[in-house]
């Protein structure tokens, strides 16, 4: 049984600390999901997982448009220019039934990351 180390590095003002998580190779399940729509599109993580979203791409078509990544209507990320827009290691979590939502008119929005089993 292989096992992976995430190290998870926080630095503060004038110290830096690291922390490691253990992950069984057999937990972790990689997710890319669209969540496409004029108006909005949404996932629901399953029940006894964690989503860690890595990436975010934002495609916008029209001028003056933007697009709002939420989770459970908490805004976490936010695109305001015409064109693609990538946030890559972004990690932000969502934990078992929260509802990743974004809301992008005139465009759509990918999500690129993994599900952890619990």
């Amino acid at each position: 049984m292989k096992k992976y180390i995430l190290f998870v590095f926080f630095a503060a003002l004038a110290n830096a600390a690291s922390s490691q998580i253990v992950i069984n190779s057999q937990n972790v399940e990689s997710v890319t999901y669209s969540l496409t729509g004029t108006v909005s599109g949404a996932y629901t993580v399953p029940a006894g997982k964690m989503l860690v979203v890595t990436n975010v791409v934002f495609s916008i078509s029209t001028q003056g448009s933007s697009g709002n990544l939420t989770i459970d209507g908490i805004s976490v990320l936010h695109a305001t220019t015409t064109g693609i827009t990538h946030f890559t290691d972004v990690n932000i979590t969502a934990g078992e039934q929260e509802v990743v939502n974004c809301n992008v008119m005139y465009g759509i929005c990918v999500i690129n990351g993994y599900l952890v089993t619990l």
